[in-house]
């Protein structure tokens, strides 16, 4: 029996494939795997929404997409630097988090977390200033 590669094996092998514009299919997961991602349609559109968002356009989504993205973005899988990958994440959890109120339970922390992790110059505590001067947010 074939054993099951991990999602950072996986990440790394398929980090860099896109894919032309397709419908969006539903992939609802609050904590989602690629495993999840069991149906062509569900792969494409991520590879699709992935490409799109890393060049800064944000089409329709669903949580399950964004998740695992930011958990790949996480890890720096994509990106050349950390301060790119959190540029993105807080332009991730910006752009989507007036459609998905859990972003703000995720990704405050873990945007936080990220900071401290890599020793970024941007603080965990320049971060949580930050949201001082966000309408709306609920963490």
């Amino acid at each position: 029996m074939e054993q099951k590669r991990s999602f950072w094996e996986l990440a790394r092998q398929w980090q860099n494939i896109s894919h032309e514009r397709v419908p969006l299919a539903k992939f609802a997961h609050n904590s989602p795997t690629y495993y999840d991602m069991n149906r062509t349609e569900i792969l494409e559109y991520y590879f699709y929404w992935r490409s799109e968002v890393r060049n800064k356009r944000y089409p329709a989504t669903d949580i399950g997409y964004i998740l695992i993205h930011v958990y790949e973005t996480i890890a720096c899988i994509g990106f050349t630097a950390p301060g790119l990958a959190l540029n993105h994440l807080i332009d991730i959890w910006a752009r989507y988090r007036s459609t998905f109120s859990t972003l703000d339970r995720y990704l405050i922390p873990w945007i936080a977390d990220f900071c401290h992790i890599y020793k970024l110059p941007f603080t965990p505590m320049d971060w949580y200033t930050r949201l001082t001067n966000v309408s709306n947010c609920t963490y």
